[in-house]
């Protein structure tokens, strides 16, 4: 009862009801109300059939009574089956509504939260959202509502045609079955006695003339017809306190903190002149306490640049490009644009400005054009053109029977790796923005491609503030500046010519690499 009771659960329910739910919710519990009502109130025609025909009366009045009968019973089947289709298009809404919310919600979490989640629970906690809140509709639109309508209709007659002895038994009988249902035997044989009771009281009063036959069969017939509503009633109980556990992770997913708080948003400098610089001043940061993974590194991006941070794996290279798209904050230290706190900008504004061409390419199976669009929805043909052209992907479309609209497979596996690696080329071009961050852009591929893919990177690259984070050499050879780490630490800072000749990390990682693709030697020029 505690968690049906949760204000958090109740907080979440409401946040997925939006207007047009909200008004085929109402459109189906006020069908399922009318034709509950109908249903408790047409026995009392049926009634008046049997009084008239006992009593002799006018054909007219038995037969406008059995019209009335069979009409009521008619309107609510009718009533019923189109509460049915309102029902369905409102559970249809509900489960969009639910995944709007959970996607929206997920988007906005900390890096840190999809860093601890394990797989697939995420998809299990939206799965047990949607049964917990097609559970609620169901109860509001087919059973708790609706039942208490009857009831409440039924309740009524017996309290305008009988007496109250009568009404008390019929009321108690309702109460005392919905209370003890789940107890199985004991609540027959409460609804049993009960039964009993009110046949014994209604057979004396035909006897004495207070009741006819008529009205004999209503109080039986009402009598049998609360046992359905009063079983689904105990059933809804126990549904009520499932949807609620149901949904206990969700609300709880929804609780926790977004990382788009209200932080103010520095004014962003005129476009005109030109994307912004970086600054990394004395920037310390560990993800667990005692263990840095950057120590005091400084290093500078200046307008329209390219700077390569380069070093062995687990030297702290991606997590300079997560602190500057803010998925983590430094211990201390700043990281600046344009001489303001990136902790000043408002994290949507920041992001936006941001292209980013990752190592692993996220692609879904469905055409090029909607691979493409992640990027830019609402791209037009032109805008794709001159992005596949940029990518040099313009060649493979042309080739494909389907053009745009060839479906890439699942993670992309009908694209060689080549072709992934330019297809995220191509989306970072339709992002736009004046800030380009390269992620182990080239590791995956072979020296042939790599070498291809490079030029694809420069042409990109151009007008934008360019930070590449690689263990890959020839893709930082053509740097303006290169940054080394070394155990979360700038050891070196230069450009290639310079530091290929000296004796540090930057010329001996290069001599290794050197070695691995002879003897193709398909690379970039040590002198640049």
């Amino acid at each position: 009862m505690s968690a049906i009771l949760d204000r958090r659960l109740w907080l979440s329910v409401r946040s997925v009801l939006d207007a047009p739910l909200i008004g085929r919710a109402t459109l189906s519990v006020g069908l399922a109300a009318i034709a509950s009502a109908m249903a408790a109130i047409a026995p009392m025609f049926l009634a008046h059939l049997i009084d008239a025909i006992s009593r002799k009366e006018a054909a007219g009045q038995a037969l406008a009574s059995g019209v009335f009968y069979v009409g009521m019973l008619s309107m609510t089947r009718l009533i019923g089956h189109v509460q049915t289709y309102q029902y369905m298009a409102s559970d249809q809404a509900l489960q969009r509504r639910v995944s709007e919310v959970t996607f929206d919600r997920l988007v906005r979490l900390p890096l840190s939260y999809h860093l601890d989640t394990k797989a697939g629970s995420v998809l299990e906690i939206h799965q047990n959202a949607l049964q917990g809140a097609r559970t609620f509709l169901s109860l509001a639109c087919a059973t708790l509502l609706p039942i208490a309508v009857q009831m409440l209709v039924i309740l009524c007659v017996v309290s305008a045609l009988f007496d109250g002895v009568i009404w008390l038994v019929v009321s108690a009988t309702m109460i005392a079955y919905a209370c003890l249902f789940e107890t199985g035997l004991a609540a027959v044989i409460i609804f049993l006695f009960s039964l009993s009771c009110l046949v014994i009281l209604a057979l004396e009063r035909v006897q004495s003339g207070a009741l006819s036959a008529g009205g004999f069969l209503l109080l039986t017939t009402y009598m049998l017809q609360i046992v359905g509503p009063m079983e689904m009633t105990g059933y809804a109980v126990r549904d009520l306190g499932q949807g609620a556990a149901y949904m206990s992770e969700w609300k709880e997913l929804l609780a926790k903190p977004t990382e788009y708080h209200s932080a103010p948003s520095v004014r962003r400098k005129d476009p005109a002149r030109g994307p912004p610089s970086i600054l990394f001043e004395d920037v310390s940061f560990s993800y667990l306490s005692g263990s840095k993974t950057l120590s005091n590194v400084s290093f500078e991006v200046p307008s329209g640049e390219t700077v390569a941070i380069v070093g062995a794996t687990g030297a702290g290279k991606t997590s300079i490009l997560r602190l500057l798209q803010r998925h983590v904050s430094a211990d201390s230290g700043r990281v600046t644009l344009d001489g303001a706190s990136i902790s000043d900008v408002d994290v949507r504004d920041l992001r936006q400005r941001i292209a980013v061409v990752a190592q692993h390419v996220v692609l879904f199976n469905d055409t090029l054009r909607y691979n493409l669009a992640l990027a830019k929805p609402d791209a037009n043909d032109v805008e794709l053109a001159a992005a596949l052209a940029i990518a040099r992907l313009d060649g493979f479309v042309a080739k494909q029977s389907d053009g745009l609209n060839t479906v890439v497979g699942t993670q992309g596996l009908k694209l060689s790796g080549g072709e992934r690696q330019r297809l995220a080329i191509a989306r970072a071009v339709l992002r736009g923005g004046d800030i380009l961050l390269l992620d182990e852009a080239t590791s995956s591929l072979d020296a042939k491609t790599e070498h291809e893919i490079i030029a694809d990177i420069a042409a990109m690259a151009k007008g934008r503030t360019t930070l590449i984070v690689t263990h890959r050499l020839a893709l930082a050879a053509k740097a303006a500046t290169i940054v080394v780490l070394q155990d979360g630490r700038v050891v070196e800072t230069g450009i290639h010519s310079e530091l290929v000749v000296g004796s540090g990390p930057y010329a001996a990682l290069w001599s290794t690499q050197m070695h691995q693709v002879q003897p193709s030697r398909a690379t970039v020029p040590a002198g640049d």
